[in-house]
């Protein structure tokens, strides 16, 4: 078992994601909570993964329920990369981004310690 377990785990990380599913589900019915719940973590994650929600593992767990009620929230993230903006988004219609052109070197001429400004 425990050499599936880490066959699966290789295979997760692979690129055959699938081949990691079909060893996590021959332990679905597995008698031991702990093995079950682990090879059922494999299948979550890969059903994450493939845009498909995700359930809890075992509704006791604080951790897995706090991770489903984060994946509910609505959340963005941006980042610069070189001239491109990449924009990572979920649980969202719509996503306002607005440019201001600035001259870093004025502002700084200006007001060259703001943090000592105190206002």
């Amino acid at each position: 078992m425990q050499y599936d377990y880490c066959a699966a785990y290789v295979k997760f990380f692979s690129d055959e994601p699938e081949a990691a599913r079909q060893i996590a589900e021959k332990y679905a019915d597995h008698p031991v909570d702990r093995w079950r719940n682990t090879f059922a973590v494999i299948t979550a994650q890969l059903d994450e993964a493939s845009g498909r929600n995700a359930a809890a593992i075992d509704p006791e767990n604080r951790e897995q329920q706090q991770g489903q009620l984060a994946a509910t929230e609505p959340s963005f993230e941006i980042a610069l990369d070189g001239k491109n903006i990449q924009l990572v988004y979920q649980n969202l219609e719509t996503v306002k981004v607005n440019f201001y052109p600035m001259d870093v070197e004025l502002l700084f001429s200006t007001n060259p310690f703001v943090t000592q400004s105190g206002g």
